[in-house]
């Protein structure tokens, strides 16, 4: 079974266009935890992936993209409600 570890993406993107395309690529591996952060689950074949498909939609010149290994899933604390993942299943 292929080992995953908690990552925290985030990212500060100056264009609508690309902003959602990356959001939208984050939420194909993890969850959103605030409008521009995000959790996720991560194998070392999965970062290698989701850094190269971020850095094919930001313009590196206007854009800035983290991705910080966290280890532990996280618990939130505030007001809004966080999603719950489920287990996640890979099917190869």
């Amino acid at each position: 079974m292929t080992q995953r570890k908690c990552h925290l993406g985030a990212y500060d993107i100056a264009s609508d266009r690309r902003r959602t395309r990356i959001a939208r690529c984050l939420l194909d591996h993890g969850m959103r935890r605030q409008k521009s952060v995000f959790e996720c689950p991560l194998a070392r074949a999965d970062i290698a992936d989701l850094v190269d498909r971020v850095e094919g939609l930001m313009a590196l010149d206007e854009d800035r993209f983290l991705l910080l290994p966290i280890g532990e899933a996280l618990d939130g604390l505030g007001r809004a409600e966080a999603e719950r993942s489920t287990d996640l299943l890979v099917v190869s």
